[in-house]
């Protein structure tokens, strides 16, 4: 099931503001840059239309350095 409020990785509540009701300049993830094998970790259901959260965004570079 799609919950925007949930990663998509590893299934952990977290919050999102890249939502159609939120601000998205707000959230952490404007700023990030998303390396292209963390994509490859993400459902293809989820693809773009939730968030990864920190911890995993973290984890996933961290494999790839």
């Amino acid at each position: 099931m799609l919950n925007e409020q949930t990663c998509p990785i590893c299934k952990n509540i977290h919050p999102c503001h890249y939502s159609p009701d939120k601000n998205f300049p707000n959230c952490w993830c404007a700023k990030e840059s998303f390396p292209q094998k963390l994509f490859e970790h993400v459902p293809k259901d989820h693809l773009y239309k939730t968030c990864v959260c920190k911890e995993c965004m973290a984890d996933i570079k961290k494999q790839y350095e």
